[in-house]
C-alpha cells in the first residue's frame, strides 16, 4: 500500500523532569506571529478566560470587556501562554545556533518541541519547520 505516512508528533515544552526532562529538537521563535496566536488563543474564550484562569486560581482577574481580556492574555494573565518568553530565555543557546547570534539574541518569544518517536522522524522536520 502506498502513500500513507505517519505524522510527524511532537511534544511542546515542560517543566517535567520524570521521566525524563524536555529535550527539544526544534526551537522556533515566533515573534513575527506572536499578534496572530494570541488573537487566535483569544478565540477560545472558554479556555482562556474560564478553564485555565480557575485552574491557576486567578479567574477573578480575568476582566469582562473582550478587549480588556485580550490585553490581559498578552499580559502573562494565563501562565500556560505566558511561556513564550520563558522558552525563549531557556532555549536561547539553541536559538543563537538557530538563527545566529544578532538575532537569536533579540527573539523575545519562541515555542520548542521534541519530536516523539511514534511518528515519523526528523526528516519531515525541516518541511514543517523550514528555519529548523
Amino acid at each position: 500500500m502506498g502513500g500513507c505516512q505517519d505524522p510527524v508528533f511532537a511534544y511542546f515544552a515542560d517543566e517535567f523532569s520524570r521521566p525524563y526532562a524536555f529535550s527539544p529538537d526544534v526551537v522556533v521563535g515566533i515573534d513575527e506571529v506572536i499578534d496572530r496566536k494570541f488573537a487566535m488563543l483569544d478565540c477560545h474564550e472558554s479556555q482562556m478566560y474560564e478553564w485555565l484562569p480557575s485552574n491557576e486560581g486567578n479567574l477573578d482577574s480575568v476582566p469582562e470587556a473582550a478587549d480588556e481580556r485580550l490585553e490581559w492574555l498578552k499580559a502573562g494573565g494565563v501562565n500556560q501562554v505566558a511561556v513564550t518568553t520563558e522558552i525563549a530565555e531557556r532555549f536561547r543557546e539553541s536559538l543563537i545556533t538557530q538563527y545566529g547570534s544578532t538575532v537569536g539574541h533579540t527573539i523575545e518569544h519562541a515555542e520548542a518541541f521534541e519530536i516523539s518517536e511514534y511518528g515519523s522522524q526528523m526528516g519531515k522536520v525541516k518541511q514543517i519547520f523550514p528555519l529548523a
